[in-house]
């Protein structure tokens, strides 16, 4: 299955097993093998020295299983064949920035004290069109019905829902206020997941602010799991150039350090912004006052503004003649869709370009590659992460328990075994 981001090695005489509940580091991840090592079969987050989330391959080639199902999966496969295992540490800032990309493997919130892990069960607060997201989840063969309202509103609908979708959407909308006001009298969270059981199948309805989701299934199709996969398929979609910002200049922003131009100036300046986790843009200006900009966020390359390429981005960026200034910009939300219409920009494309720009020694060019990747090294990771976990989903089927053959001791174990 798709890899984690990288970090130090754990010392393989470290215990880092399956069995493992308390482990020999603070946070990182465990990787789970099989074939000598070759193949990933399932991995699990570290926080606090304990395994917070889990991850596993699933019956299908690009199927993957997340939190308590993820691990009694690879407990299963243990007692088939030999499972290695192999584990890296990171910081808890680039834990908690994992966990944010994956929050449906968490197994248990109460576990991440001290976690800023602010992504929701579902996260469809950043799906761009919620009525494409009911249109995507009408769809599945395996979904009878879907539809979207927004402070009982109703957005989309599709499928066979039970009664007429106006009616629906505002009978929801009481219930999810009836419930907010429940909890507020006990002083208990919100939850994000709703479910109820409605006839044969089952009624599942995801919020986030004042929008929400609803989902009819039937009794063997894990409704929150395709959600998850229908929200991953709707934000993959491009925006249409049309709906993209173009902007002939950024806002203006606040002058932190300005230096002569060059490769060096660049990385130097990246390391200065992630130092004060800046978000704005080193802008590069030419003595006639054109402007070539790199967008940051988090101190963290996100895009280009003002080229049409990476290549020739660089170039000019970092022409001799040209002033390095690095300058925070507070429009961090616009400035991430100006990054979007950079037509080959790439993380990656990015720390392969800039250290052989502006010269033909390649031991210059490893030098520079090695402070980069040292500086931006797991941020690579996450955006390989990402890059591999899009061809990949969520198992939508319900878990069925099955009994494993009885022991010595005349009683059968129950596991959970994916369809």
């Amino acid at each position: 299955m798709f890899p984690l981001p990288g970090g130090p090695p754990v010392s393989r005489k470290e215990d880092v097993t399956l069995g493992v509940t308390q482990f020999p580091f603070d946070y990182g991840a465990v990787t789970y093998t099989k074939d000598s090592g070759k193949t990933i079969v399932g991995q699990r987050i570290v926080a606090n020295g304990r395994g917070v989330a889990a991850l596993a391959q699933g019956d299908e080639e690009a199927e993957y299983f997340v939190g308590e199902r993820a691990l009694r999966r690879l407990n299963y496969l243990a007692k088939g064949e030999s499972i290695g295992a192999r584990a890296v540490t990171w910081t808890q800032e680039q834990t908690e920035r994992v966990l944010q990309r994956l929050p449906e493997a968490i197994i248990n919130r109460d576990m991440l004290k001290g976690l800023i892990v602010d992504a929701i069960a579902v996260d469809f607060g950043t799906v761009r069109d919620l009525s494409a997201l009911v249109t995507e989840l009408a769809s599945r063969p395996a979904i009878q019905g879907a539809m979207a309202l927004e402070n009982g509103i109703l957005i989309n609908s599709g499928g066979e829902i039970p009664r007429d979708a106006e009616i629906e959407a505002t009978h929801l909308q009481s219930l999810l206020e009836a419930l907010k006001t429940s909890a507020s009298e006990r002083e208990q969270p919100v939850s994000p997941v709703i479910q109820m059981m409605e006839g044969e199948g089952r009624l599942t309805v995801a919020r986030h602010d004042n929008a929400a989701v609803a989902i009819w299934t039937g009794p063997g199709m894990d409704a929150e799991a395709a959600l998850r996969n229908a929200v991953d398929l709707v934000r993959r979609v491009p925006a249409p150039v049309e709906d993209l910002v173009t902007l002939e200049s950024l806002p203006e922003g606040t002058l932190i350090s300005d230096r002569k131009a060059s490769v060096e100036g660049v990385i130097r300046q990246i390391e200065e912004a992630m130092e004060i986790n800046l978000s704005g843009a080193i802008i590069s200006v030419s003595p006639e006052d054109k402007r070539v900009s790199l967008l940051l966020r988090g101190g963290r390359p996100i895009g280009m503004h003002g080229a049409d390429g990476i290549e020739d981005g660089l170039k000019s960026m970092t022409a001799a003649s040209h002033t390095l200034r690095l300058e925070r910009i507070e429009a961090v939300p616009r400035l991430a869709v100006v990054a979007e219409s950079t037509a080959d920009w790439s993380l990656e494309r990015f720390i392969e370009t800039l250290p052989s720009t502006r010269t033909s020694r390649d031991d210059k060019a490893k030098l520079r590659r090695s402070k980069l990747e040292g500086l931006l090294g797991f941020d690579l990771g996450l955006a390989m992460l990402d890059r591999h976990r899009s061809k990949w989903s969520i198992s939508e089927s319900v878990e069925r328990p099955v009994l494993t053959p009885v022991g010595d001791d005349g009683e059968a174990t129950q596991l959970g075994i994916p369809d």
